[in-house]
C-alpha cells in the first residue's frame, strides 16, 4: 500500500497551514510579531546548519569553463549620484572604503591600498536572495587582511557593509558575523 505521507504532501500542508497559524496566532496574541519569529527561525536554522556542515567549510570552486554566460546585476549599474559619477570619471582614484566602528585603528582605504594586499581569485557560485544564481570569477583582498589592519576590538561581533548609493532615502546594508568575515573565501572583490 502506498504511504499517505509524501514529502510533497508535507510541504503542501506546511504551505497551507503556515498562513492560518500566523493569522490565528496574531488574533490570540495581538503583540506577537510574526516577522520577528520568522527572522529568529531563520537565524536558528542558519546556526544549526553551521553546526552540521562547519563554519569553515569552503564553497565549491569552479573552472573558467563553468562561468555563467550572463551574470545578472541588482540595482544600479550606473548610479546617478554625483559622487559615483566623479569616482567613475577618475577611475575611482578618489574613492575610499571607510572602516570604523569597533576598531582600534579606524582607516580609510583607497582602491590602490586594497590592491596592494595579496589578492585572491576564485570562481564561485553567487546565490542571490531573489532566487537566481550564477557562477562568476571574483578577485579581491581577503576581508581578514583589512580587519587585521584596523584591529577589531574584543567586543566586535558583526561587520556591517553600507551600499555606496542610496535607494530613495534609504541606504541598503548587509552584515556578517566574524566567523564569516574571517572565512578564507570572504573577499572584498574589486574585479569580476
Amino acid at each position: 500500500m502506498k504511504s499517505l505521507y509524501t514529502r510533497r504532501a508535507l510541504i503542501t500542508g506546511a504551505v497551507i497551514a503556515t498562513p492560518a497559524l500566523i493569522l490565528g496566532g496574531k488574533r490570540m496574541y495581538p503583540d506577537w510579531k510574526p516577522e520577528q519569529t520568522l527572522l529568529k527561525t531563520g537565524e536558528w536554522l542558519a546556526e544549526k546548519t553551521h553546526h552540521l556542515v562547519g563554519r569553515q567549510a569552503l564553497a565549491r570552486e569552479y573552472t573558467t569553463a563553468d562561468l555563467s554566460p550572463e551574470f545578472r546585476t541588482n540595482g544600479n549599474t550606473q548610479p546617478k549620484s554625483g559622487q559615483w559619477v566623479e569616482d567613475a570619471i577618475s577611475g575611482f582614484e578618489n574613492w575610499r572604503l571607510q572602516v570604523d566602528g569597533k576598531v582600534r585603528k579606524p582607516r580609510s582605504f583607497s582602491l590602490a591600498n586594497l590592491r596592494s594586499y595579496p589578492a585572491r581569485t576564485q570562481i564561485t557560485r553567487h546565490d542571490c536572495v531573489e532566487g537566481w544564481s550564477a557562477i562568476g570569477q571574483w578577485t579581491g583582498v581577503p576581508l581578514s587582511s583589512v580587519l587585521d589592519a584596523v584591529e577589531l576590538q574584543e567586543d566586535a561581533r558583526f561587520i556591517v557593509f553600507w551600499c555606496a548609493d542610496k535607494l530613495a532615502d534609504w541606504q541598503y546594508y548587509e552584515s556578517i558575523d566574524l566567523v564569516d568575515a574571517y572565512h578564507p573565501q570572504t573577499i572584498l572583490a574589486y574585479g569580476m
